[in-house]
C-alpha cells in the first residue's frame, strides 16, 4: 500500500501539497514521493469572502483550523464526548478546547508524525 499524502489538506503538520508519481518496469513498481509549496492565503480569503464559519459554525472553524495548522483538529468532538457531553457545540466550547489541550491529545496516534 502507498499512500501520497495530500495534494491540499496535509495533516502531518507541513505546508506542503504532497503527491506520489508511481512508474512501472520489468523489475516492478516505483513510487516517487513529491512534495510543492502551497499558498493557502487564497484559500484563507475565499473562506473569509464565503463566511464560512458564519455559515458552517463549529466545524467551518475546526475545517479552517485544520488547514492552518496542518494538523487534524477534529479531535475536538472526542474532547467534547469526553469532558462535556451535554454541551452543545459552540464557539465557546471549541475555544475552551483549543485552551485547554493539544490537538494530538485526542488524535489518532498515526497523526503523530513531524511534531
Amino acid at each position: 500500500m502507498l499512500n501520497p499524502g495530500s495534494v491540499g489538506v496535509p495533516l502531518d503538520g507541513q505546508f506542503t501539497a504532497s503527491y506520489m508519481l508511481l512508474n512501472g518496469d520489468e523489475r516492478g513498481w516505483h513510487p516517487t514521493f513529491r512534495r510543492i509549496a502551497f499558498d493557502y492565503e487564497p484559500l484563507f480569503q475565499e473562506f473569509e469572502r464565503l463566511g464560512f464559519i458564519e455559515e458552517c459554525g463549529v466545524i467551518g472553524q475546526l475545517i479552517i483550523e485544520v488547514f492552518k495548522t496542518a494538523r487534524p483538529q477534529f479531535g475536538f468532538l472526542g474532547w467534547r464526548n469526553h469532558n462535556c457531553p451535554n454541551e452543545p457545540l459552540s464557539m465557546e466550547l471549541l475555544k475552551d478546547y483549543f485552551n485547554k489541550c493539544q490537538w494530538w491529545e485526542y488524535a489518532s496516534n498515526a497523526y503523530h508524525v513531524n511534531m
